[in-house]
């Protein structure tokens, strides 16, 4: 590689700069048209990513580089695209909403495994192909301390709008989104999204990452501006998640809140005082009551009458749909049955479990299990590979809190914004909603490229200082033969020179005195230095 392709111009850089500007507008847009749960909207997030994902790609080969992508996250994203549009190549049947029915269809290898859903699978395949660019660019980026903190800032900025939006509905006492007024309203919606589960989800990662933005800002004690800002985002995304009627959402938050302050406990000052302990008390209770009065405010009524209500009917069908499903996730086999096809290979192992068939299951409330149904087993160990995997090789590979604080803050708050979703996942389907996908892909490209070396950035920490050129101690690596410089002058303390433990006393002083020529001897020398005297 030559130095040109690892320091590239600024003007070779651009198109790759474009790249990542496209992708931070993506992640402030996402949320917005519904959460992009509707087919035309997931296809425009598809080609979107999509697009952003070829101007990177010739960016890197303008610049004669590839990505800078660890290997396990590149091979599971690329056999992840082989099994998703091979499944799509070969189909085995379509289905047809008018009858209800999946119809056969004549698969050019009829040995291969194929798609059960052609259309649908063709259309989730191209927002995974998206995806997939979207965490190799996060990954390259990742290594600029620039962009890493722009990323950062972007995902909690996004959060912070969503749920300031929410709050301003719930204030108001909308009775719908602002911009579906026609549309039959419900009572579960919130912000700009339908599902108030939904919006309990996309505020997880955006809430933790925002207090460790709000934190790293008041450790460093950076401007006034900047601490005050990220501390109101911060509480308002918690007050978000109390006052959505999400039951999950709220006890979620709770949870990822309290995960960060404990994985971020190592960056914060040392207790010298029982003051300084007070202080923080003081500070999380401030906290507490902040969002409790804010809370109060906009209005807990329906929340605390959504929390109060009975959950045995809900959570009784949700289970039985889980173990109606495990027969399909068995005979899923090595492929699946294609990615987006589990409402048409549902369909048939629901009437078996008894399940009235006019309800119609797009997603199982389960995520896990939904993906080995549309992936398999080798598809399911894949995605384990490249979302989950990304935590383990961040926290493998992380820097001392020491060398850098605003890496470890960034570990820790997303790994408990992640932990807490992949849990929420178990219950719920935040990882079929394609916003919610944009944002934790977004996370997890950053931390796959998280713990390698950082280009075109400062130190975060000051290097050691030099040591004075008056000080008295001898040198670390005094020569053999001491040349005259080493005598002491005779305008010195009388009382004898401090000198290392692993050197020897210093020479005589010599009966004539000598004039001492300032020069390489007034800072500590190093081996070669001496032998070349």
């Amino acid at each position: 590689m030559t130095a040109a392709s690892r320091h590239p111009s600024p003007a070779r850089g651009l198109i790759t700069e474009i790249s990542r500007w496209a992708v931070l507008a993506i992640l402030i847009a996402s949320p917005w048209p519904w959460g992009c749960v509707l087919r035309k909207h997931r296809e425009l997030l598809s080609w979107a990513l999509i697009g952003s994902s070829l101007i990177a790609s010739l960016g890197w080969l303008i610049e004669t580089r590839r990505p800078r992508c660890p290997l396990p996250a590149l091979l599971s994203a690329a056999l992840l695209l082989a099994i998703g549009w091979g499944m799509c190549a070969n189909p085995k049947a379509y289905w047809e909403p008018a009858l209800q029915l999946l119809l056969p269809l004549q698969s050019p290898v009829e040995w291969l495994p194929g798609t059960l859903n052609r259309v649908s699978s063709k259309s989730w395949m191209l927002l995974f192909s998206g995806l997939f660019g979207l965490v190799i660019i996060c990954a390259d980026l990742a290594h600029s301390r620039i962009w890493r903190a722009r990323l950062w800032n972007t995902l909690a900025l996004s959060g912070f709008l969503v749920a300031a939006f929410g709050l301003l509905q719930r204030s108001s006492g909308a009775t719908n989104i602002f911009w579906a007024p026609g549309k039959p309203g419900n009572e579960t919606f919130f912000g700009p999204f339908v599902y108030h589960g939904n919006a309990a989800s996309f505020l997880l990662l955006p809430s933790v990452l925002a207090a460790a933005r709000a934190l790293y800002a008041i450790l460093r004690d950076q401007a006034s501006i900047s601490k005050l800002f990220w501390t109101m985002a911060t509480l308002t995304l918690l007050t978000a998640l109390m006052v959505n009627t999400s039951r999950a959402g709220a006890g979620l938050g709770i949870a990822a809140s309290i995960t960060f302050l404990i994985l971020s406990r190592p960056v914060w000052p040392p207790r010298t005082t029982k003051l300084s302990g007070l202080s923080g008390l003081i500070g999380i209770t401030a906290a507490i009551a902040a969002i409790a009065a804010l809370g109060i405010a906009i209005g807990w009524d329906k929340t605390i009458s959504r929390l109060s209500a009975t959950t045995t009917t809900d959570l009784a069908g949700r289970f039985k749909a889980a173990a109606a499903a495990l027969p399909c996730a068995l005979e899923a086999g090595t492929f699946g049955f294609g990615s987006g096809s589990f409402p048409s290979a549902f369909r048939i192992y629901q009437q078996n479990a008894g399940l009235p068939l006019s309800s119609f299951w797009k997603e199982l409330h389960c995520d896990p299990v939904q993906a080995i149904i549309e992936w398999g087993w080798l598809g399911f160990l894949l995605w384990l590979t490249l979302f989950p995997g990304a935590l383990l090789h961040a926290w493998r590979h992380r820097r001392p809190p020491a060398d850098s604080s605003l890496d470890y803050l960034l570990l820790s708050s997303a790994t408990a914004g992640l932990l807490c979703l992949f849990l929420n996942s178990t219950i719920d389907f935040p990882l079929q909603v394609p916003s919610i996908m944009t944002s934790t892909a977004a996370l997890t490209g950053l931390l796959w490229g998280l713990s390698k070396p950082i280009s075109s950035s400062l130190p975060s920490t000051l290097p050691a200082p030099l040591p004075s050129t008056s000080s008295p101690i001898a040198s670390p690596n005094p020569s053999p033969n001491p040349s005259p410089n080493h005598s002491p002058s005779p305008t010195s303390n009388p009382s004898p020179p401090l000198t290392s433990p692993l050197t020897s006393p210093p020479p005589a002083p010599s009966p004539k005195p000598r004039r001492i020529i300032a020069g390489p001897d007034s800072t500590p020398q190093n081996p070669s230095d001496s032998q070349n005297r």
